[in-house]
């Protein structure tokens, strides 16, 4: 049947070919280009409008036209069907008469101006355009030319047109059949009917009339076939996907918005049954603020339920680098949005192109109101396929959401060959033979075209097809929701196996996410608690803050996949961020100071902690003068401190949960600097290091990247005292070391070749290993370099080499810091390697010039633990995962996400690896390595190239992963913040705790205001799987408690009296409450 359907094709053409009746040619365009800077804004390169016929260059790579002309319907068209054709190479927006009305590029066909002509009406025409499509921000020739070919105003027999599309959905379907004799069958009667169409007339009415006879033929056979029946129904959505930023900026996406949602609101005027769902606010923000006319027509669909509102959260997100609290705010300002805007309840979770699925999401999705799941990326899985497409997907607390993942394209493009695709690869046939199809042009926007809906408009009962139908989504997934007595449960995380590299491509965005969230964190904190105290609590700067965070946690955004354009415009954002959360902190810190009692002699120095446990830890303060200092405690004792040049460090201990504490810097000789008030100007609390020197306290800002405050690296060898001497608990002695904790042995290079736990009694290293190695490795994914990290990446490698001498730079009461020098190529590594009296965490403080091209850099642990499984913190939780490679499925996850942490313990005993910063993990037998930077050369040539800094932990331990794990790493990223004052009375004491929490394994993560009224919002989860009872106490009365949902709206009583909230939790559990508090202190 191969020649039969040339020959049906061919006649169909014929058909095509003679919908238009009649043309005109549109030149004498007016064209200026420019050069677009956002919008509004445009660099002009033509300083006058020039003459642009069909068949002329309108443009050059790279650049925005503007074409102008106005166009008279001629007066015999009168009664016709009159469209506009335009054929440019490039993307664009029509104004008609001044108003935004239709995208214009060359997938569109015709854009219909009137149903019905009068005659002798005028249309000015106003384009804005672009050169080039979905790669035009990384094309690199800036001669190739654009040329208007074609420009035409035109007359559409819309009788024949419907005509065409009658004949074309039977060709498609039996060009897309497998099954032999139904598609022998089809292309008969096709041929038949066809026959039936007289194509030697000249006479447009009887050419016509033929066609319509030939239709009927074709409709009356194919409805008699009676075999070929599919089961299926295919329930189909129109969608445009934009991505936020990609392969384009967000300026050219304020762009797209028009360009798309105008073409949807012409083409919904023109087909009644066309519905399209939409996610993602900034979209909408764009749209409102750039298109106003065009937003209140989507407004207007909104209320018709036919621009369906989905997603519920800011942006179509990421899920393996956002917190457990982004994610709660992606979903709180996303359904805020909706409701607000336009009363709508989002109950459809929408992430179809992210890069896997975290464990954490079932939970967080089901308490932020969306009751359903929808996907398609998995099933670009490399290796496995995931065997369900309608199941339950069952969370790490045990909460289930109904899902469906589309096994095929997202991007569809209403054929019937798609249709026949999805349903094959849709496995739950039996139980629910309804799956969802989503059509229209997407990533890049544009959405459904006019032959799309012309399609589906024909689908709905074509034999060898599924049936097709359309309506809202919502009502789709309550349908078959409704109808599924049993569906298979899949437990765990839906790890997407491509795109790895994303963990890691483009570390600095993914530094300063971390470094925004927790800083947004302690303003919401110290907000909170001023609050009690007199302060404006900053709800609409919070608001703005998290918002461009949460803009930043776009699915090709924080991963690393986009243009280097996006980055720069993220970096400054970011930037913003981090410069007004450092401003209200520090805001929100010296309220609270003024409330507290600094009386006492010398400088006082109130120490913050935000986490939800007391805590001792190193802090430093920068002061200018001598060094003959001492830090007073709390207790009128004297704490550890450490003298150097600049500055005094000391050891606060138990600085009390979500508190502070108090000290004082007293010098030892001379007049009391507490004596000049003054006197706190001397001292700089934007210099604090914050747990042993960690590098994610307080950003300076220093050119292209944040930088932290930390010790001068490159210092001379220090003489260390004696071992019994209570000054310095430390001996070096070679290239061996001792501490409280360890015995560690060095090699020439700085690396660790032994490492024995003094307290324990055993090796911590692999006998015959080296730990700390930097790795390097030759990465050269087959494709999408940015995105991709494939297993043969470990074939080729090496290590960065020694630069220099191992040196101690710093040695006192508290701490040790030893200084290396790595290189390789033109790139360098200093580390310095910290270890502490007081704690047996082990801090590897690195600054790297990166300059490789096409690698990954890892660190390698080689540890003395024998496990099959590994443990990873995940969003609110933790996950294990195998240390082996015995199946398809476990060799596939040969690299994987994970926070703060990562631990490899056997019974009784294990070890950790912490970080400040970084994602991306593989734990293969007893090797832990933690992946650093990478540096593809796609989509962003420069990608990675710079300057880094991070900080990786080496945390031993007793027992497992529980014990100590998951607070040390907290602790290593929101260091204790020291703020010096000036010494008065107040009615808060040297020790305050303004809340707790009794059990440790029950966090705090958040505390803040609530987002309507005054009342507290507090949000806990249980971290280490275990269940019990808990108590919130606070440091005053309760008038009202109830626990809310993730969105803050109340969904029960909750147990309270006097300062306390008492409940239950389960493994995992993530609880919020909203309290009301007395005025008064208890």
């Amino acid at each position: 049947m191969v020649k039969l359907s040339k020959i049906v094709n061919t006649w169909l053409e014929q058909i095509r070919q003679r919908i238009i009746v009649d043309q005109r040619t549109l030149d004498g365009w007016e064209v200026r280009n420019a050069k677009y800077i956002d919008p509004g804004n445009y660099e002009y390169l033509d300083e006058c409008w020039r003459k642009l016929d069909v068949g002329d260059t309108w443009a050059r790579q790279g650049q925005t036209a503007f074409m102008q002309r106005a166009a008279r319907v001629p007066a015999e068209w009168s009664g016709k069907r009159v469209g506009l054709e335009m054929k440019t190479g490039g993307e664009g927006l029509l104004k008609l008469n001044g108003q935004p009305y239709h995208g214009v590029d060359d997938w569109r066909g015709y854009i219909l101006l009137t149903p019905m002509a009068r005659g002798n009406e005028e249309y000015n025409f106003e384009i804005e355009i672009k050169t080039g499509a979905y790669w035009e921000y990384v094309a690199s020739d800036p001669r190739q030319p654009y040329v208007l070919s074609e420009a035409r105003l035109v007359v559409v027999d819309q009788t024949l047109e419907q005509l065409y599309y009658d004949f074309k959905i039977i060709f498609d379907t039996a060009e897309a059949l497998r099954d032999p004799l139904l598609q022998d069958a089809m292309f008969i009667a096709l041929k038949k009917a066809l026959q039936e169409v007289d194509f030697r007339t000249q006479n447009h009415s009887e050419f016509t009339a033929s066609v319509a006879r030939g239709r009927d033929m074709l409709q009356k056979s194919v409805s008699e076939l009676r075999f070929g029946d599919c089961p299926g129904k295919a329930f189909l959505i129109g969608h445009s996907h934009i991505d936020v930023a990609w392969l384009w900026p967000l300026k050219e996406t304020m762009r797209k918005v028009g360009r798309t949602y105008s073409t949807c609101m012409a083409l919904m005027d023109e087909y009644p049954n066309y519905n399209f769902v939409c996610s993602q606010v900034p979209l909408f923000l764009y749209l409102k603020e750039h298109f106003p006319d065009i937003y209140e027509k989507v407004k207007l669909r909104v209320a018709d339920g036919r621009f369906e509102l989905v997603g519920g959260t800011w942006v179509e997100h990421d899920c393996n680098v956002l917190s457990g609290e982004s994610l709660v705010r992606q979903c709180l300002y996303g359904q805020r949005f909706f409701k607000n805007e336009f009363g709508a309840d989002v109950r459809i979770g929408w992430l179809p192109d992210v890069f896997g699925y975290s464990w954490a999401l079932p939970q967080i999705y089901k308490k932020a109101g969306l009751d359903y799941f929808m996907t398609s990326k998995l099933s670009w899985n490399d290796t496995n396929r995931i065997p369900y497409t309608t199941f339950w997907w069952q969370g790490i607390d045990g909460t289930r959401i109904f899902t469906h993942l589309i096994h095929g394209p997202y991007n569809n493009e209403a054929q019937p060959r798609e249709l026949l695709q999805t349903w094959d690869e849709h496995t739950a046939k039996l139980e629910c033979p309804e799956y969802l199809f989503t059509y229209g042009y997407g990533d890049g926007g544009g959405g459904p075209t006019r032959s799309m809906l012309e399609n589906v408009s024909r689908l709905s009962d074509i034999p060898g097809l599924p049936k097709a139908d359309t309506g809202s989504a919502h009502d789709f997934f309550d349908r078959i929701a409704a109808k599924t007595d049993w569906l298979p449960v899949w437990n765990g995380e839906l790890y997407f196996e491509m795109h790895r590299g994303t963990y890691t491509s483009q570390a600095w965005n993914k530094r300063y996410n971390r470094q925004a969230e927790l800083l947004l964190r302690d303003v919401e904190m110290w907000s909170a608690a001023g609050a009690m105290y007199g302060l404006s609590y900053p709800k609409e700067d919070v608001a703005r803050n998290w918002q461009t965070v949460l803009l930043n946690q776009f699915h090709d955004i924080v991963p690393g996949s986009s243009i280097n354009e996006v980055y720069r415009v993220s970096r400054e954002q970011y930037r913003e961020v981090l410069a007004s959360s450092l401003d209200l902190r520090e805001a929100a810190q010296q309220e609270l100071t003024k409330h507290i009692d600094t009386e006492g002699e010398g400088t006082p120095v109130v120490v913050f902690n935000s986490l939800s446990w007391p805590r001792t830890d190193l802090v430093s303060v920068e002061i200018d003068g001598g060094d003959g200092y001492c830090v007073v405690s709390p207790d009128g004792s004297e704490a550890q401190c450490q003298v150097s040049k600049g500055s005094v460090s000391f050891l606060a201990k138990d600085v009390p949960s979500c508190g502070y504490a108090v000290y004082h810097l007293v010098p030892r000789h001379g007049d009391l600097l507490g004596s000049d008030p003054n006197l706190a100007d001397a001292f700089s609390s934007s210099s604090v290091l914050g747990v042993a020197g960690s590098q994610n306290n307080m950003p300076e800002f220093d050119g292209e990247v944040v930088r932290q405050s930390s010790p001068s690296l490159g210092a001379a060898t220090l003489d260390l005292p004696e071992e019994d001497d209570d000054e310095c608990p430390f001996i070096v002695d070679g290239d061996r070391i001792t501490s409280e904790f360890y015995v560690i042995q060095l090699a020439h290079d700085g690396t660790i070749t032994r490492l024995y736990d003094r307290i324990n009694k055993r090796e911590v290293i692999a006998a015959g290993a080296r730990a700390n190695v930097m790795q390097i490795f030759d990465d050269r994914p087959s494709k999408e370099e940015a995105w991709d990290l494939e297993l043969h990446y470990q074939d080729k490698g090496w290590e960065f080499t020694q630069s220099g001498p191992v040196r101690v730079s710093e040695s006192g009461s508290d701490r040790l810091v030893l200084d290396r020098t790595l290189a390789f190529n033109d790139s360098t590594i200093r580390q310095k390697m910290v270890l502490y009296a007081y704690s047996p965490r082990i801090d590897f403080i690195n600054e790297v010039d990166w300059q490789e091209r096409k690698a990954v850099l890892k660190v390698a642990f080689p540890v003395e633990v024998h496990s099959s499984r590994a443990t990873y913190e995940i969003p609110f939780g933790a996950i294990e995962r195998p240390t082996h490679w015995n199946t398809s499925w476990d060799l596939a996850r040969f690299e994987m996400s994970g926070h703060r942490w990562a631990d490899l313990s056997e019974t009784g005993y294990g070890v950790s690896v912490l970080n400040d910063c970084k994602y991306g993990w593989d734990i293969k037998d007893n090797v832990i390595r933690l992946t650093l930077l990478r540096a593809p050369e796609y989509p962003d040539p420069e990608g990675d190239k710079g300057r880094h800094e991070f900080v990786y932990s080496l945390l031993p331990h007793t027992g497992d992963w529980t014990e100590s794990t998951v607070w040390s790493a907290m602790e290593l990223n929101s260091p204790l913040v020291a703020v010096p004052a000036e010494p008065h009375p107040g009615k808060l004491g040297v020790n305050h705790s303004f809340l707790g929490i009794d059990s440790l394994n029950v966090i705090i993560d958040t505390a803040k205001c609530a987002e309507d009224g005054d009342e507290l919002v507090i949000r806990v989860y249980e971290s280490t799987g275990a269940r019990g009872p808990a108590c919130i106490s606070f440091d005053r009365g309760i008038e009202s408690a109830v626990e809310c949902n993730l969105l803050e709206e109340e969904i029960s009583s909750v147990q309270f009296s006097d300062s306390k909230i008492r409940f239950n939790v389960r493994p995992f559990d993530l609880r919020t409450f909203k309290v009301k508090l007395a005025q008064g202190r208890e």
